[in-house]
C-alpha cells in the first residue's frame, strides 16, 4: 500500500473517529441532563413533603410518599454521581475536537499528490500525533458503534 493510500485511510478513520466521540458526547450530556433534572425535581418535592408532613403527622400515607421520594433520590443522585456523565461528555468532546485539525492536515497532503519519500515524513508524523490522541482517548461505548454502523 502506497502512502498516498495509507493517508486516504487513515482520513477515513480519523473522520470516523470525529464522528464517534462527537455522538458519545451528545449521549452522555443528554444522559446527564435525564438524570440531574428528575433528580432535582424529586429533591424540592421531599424538601417541601417533609415540611408538610411535620405538621400533619395524622397522614400517614404521605410520610410513606416522602420517605419513597427521598429514597429515590438518594439513588438518583448516586448514580449520577458514580458514572459521572457530565466528565466522561467533556472528555469525549475534547478528543472529538482534536482529530480535526490531523484530518485537514491528511487532506491536504493527498491533494498535493507529493512523492513517496516527502511523504515518509508526513505520514510519520501524522502516525504520531494519531497515537498521541488515541492513547489519551476515553473508550467509547458499544452503544456508540452500532448507532455508526446504523447510519
Amino acid at each position: 500500500m502506497g502512502r498516498l493510500e495509507l493517508l486516504s485511510k487513515w482520513n477515513r478513520m480519523i473522520v470516523r473517529l470525529q464522528i464517534e466521540h462527537e455522538i458519545s458526547a451528545r449521549d452522555f450530556a443528554k444522559f446527564s441532563w435525564q438524570l440531574g433534572i428528575p433528580c432535582v425535581a424529586l429533591s424540592a418535592v421531599v424538601s417541601a413533603s417533609v415540611f408538610s408532613s411535620i405538621n400533619e403527622s395524622s397522614l400517614v400515607w404521605l410520610q410513606y410518599v416522602t420517605g419513597f421520594i427521598s429514597i429515590l433520590t438518594l439513588i438518583l443522585s448516586s448514580v449520577q454521581t458514580s458514572l459521572n456523565f457530565d466528565t466522561r461528555a467533556a472528555g469525549h468532546k475534547d478528543t472529538a475536537k482534536k482529530p480535526g485539525a490531523i484530518s485537514s492536515e491528511t487532506q491536504d497532503e493527498i491533494a498535493s499528490c507529493e512523492d513517496e519519500a516527502v511523504l515518509g515524513q508526513i505520514v510519520s508524523d501524522i502516525r504520531k500525533r494519531l497515537d498521541s490522541i488515541l492513547l489519551d482517548a476515553p473508550t467509547l461505548p458499544k452503544s456508540t458503534m452500532r448507532k455508526l454502523g446504523q447510519a
